[in-house]
């Protein structure tokens, strides 16, 4: 029973090292350390003190297996609860700062729409009459030569007449 201890232990230390695959050596583990620590009851009844030290590298070993998986166990408990924290965080900074963007924009889009109707508004209030289009007078050559400056508004005035 100690040889068996000391070979199931060693398997089972060296599968409980592997992450999230270890936990299949926890049965194993404790069916080992429970296999050394029987002949290690018996070897002290029958007071026999040979191949005890397989027995007793049996339970070390079977003992360690357990202590790394409780140990990747805690590890990951803690892992995963603060990563959950630390992405929740990380969800509503990022939250926060498109909303912050969002309305940055909103109030940038707003003062350019009321610059635009106020820059309307002055140029329809100072002459109301005048139409959006070039205010350059065309030069208009008549029949004889001569040159005359005509604004198009009334160009538009003679043809409508």
């Amino acid at each position: 029973m100690g040889v068996a201890s000391l070979v199931i232990g060693l398997l089972s230390f060296f599968v409980s090292l592997i992450p999230l695959c270890g936990y299949v050596a926890s049965i194993p583990a404790i069916t080992g350390l429970v296999l050394g620590i029987i002949f290690l009851v018996q070897a002290k009844k029958r007071e026999e003190t040979t191949n005890n030290g397989t027995a007793i590298a049996g339970v070390v070993f079977n003992t360690l297996a357990l202590v790394v998986l409780g140990v990747y166990t805690i590890f990951f408990a803690v892992f995963t609860e603060t990563k959950d924290t630390v992405k929740n965080l990380f969800e509503d900074a990022i939250s926060d700062s498109a909303r912050v963007e969002h309305d940055s924009i909103k109030q940038e889009i707003k003062q350019e729409i009321e610059q635009e109707l106020a820059t309307d508004t002055a140029t329809t209030e100072s002459n109301p009459f005048e139409m959006s289009g070039s205010d350059e007078s065309d030069s208009v050559t008549s029949e004889s030569g001569d040159s005359a400056e005509v604004n198009d508004e009334a160009e538009n005035d003679s043809e409508e007449q």
